[in-house]
């Protein structure tokens, strides 16, 4: 079974509208986090929008007391209904994923932390997909597909707040990195590609230096000779 992380917000709705018009089938998972009146009116919207498209809807509350503690809750509350034959879907776009590897570098990171957002990754046994991520859609693409499809949503108030880090980021550093430096989302996202790349070889190296000391010095013995002669011959 499909299912879709339903917020409310522009990113989630698009995904909705994308899997409803290309008649898929699949189910909606709202998380009210109970934080402001933002969360009513958000249960409020994607209840209407699931009963306008026939779409079966579960709801779940939780009380979150920031943005780090809304994330871990709704993911736990996910893992309740998403089985692991199931598949999460879920709105994240490529300019979070520059945020993503913009704010985990100056946090401080290793090479892991600056590759932004995966297209595909699990959470415990939870398997979760980001289509507009592997499509390379912008949070200015997704906006133009509902405002041509006369579609509204609801928008987060807090996400104006710049005393959040990610908030911060968002409306300030990045603008002025796209006038310094034109296409510099494009540069960023291909440096987190990068940092996948040199993640994914560090992993197969480590892997392979493990299976090696795993071995007996006899079978050690015994595979550097066969390599040597392979080699040779």
């Amino acid at each position: 079974m499909i299912y879709l992380g339903l917020s409310g917000g522009m990113d989630s709705v698009a995904l909705f509208m994308d899997k409803v018009l290309n008649n898929i089938t699949f189910k909606c998972i709202h998380v009210n986090h109970n934080q402001s009146e933002y969360d009513i009116l958000s249960q409020a919207y994607c209840e209407n929008l699931c009963r306008l498209w026939k779409v079966e809807l579960i709801t779940s509350q939780v009380y979150a007391t920031n943005e780090t503690n809304a994330r871990e809750l709704r993911y736990k509350e996910y893992m309740k209904y998403v089985s692991n034959d199931d598949v999460l879907l879920l709105g994240h776009h490529i300019d979070d994923s520059v945020e993503t590897t913009l704010l985990n570098i100056l946090n401080g990171t290793s090479v892991f932390g600056a590759r932004g957002i995966d297209s595909s990754s699990t959470y415990g046994d939870m398997k979760m997909e980001r289509p507009f991520i592997k499509g390379g859609m912008s949070k200015q693409n997704i906006k133009k597909y509902l405002i041509d499809l006369n579609v509204e949503w609801i928008e987060d108030n807090t996400n104006l707040d710049l005393s959040i880090k990610r908030n911060y980021i968002r409306h300030v550093v990045v603008p002025c990195l796209n006038k310094l430096f034109p296409n510099s989302i494009n540069k960023i996202l291909q440096f987190g590609e990068q940092c996948v790349r040199k993640q994914t070889k560090k992993s197969c190296y480590t892997s392979r230096c493990y299976a090696f000391r795993s071995l007996s010095y006899f079978s050690r013995d015994r595979l550097i000779f066969g390599i040597v002669l392979a080699e040779k011959f």
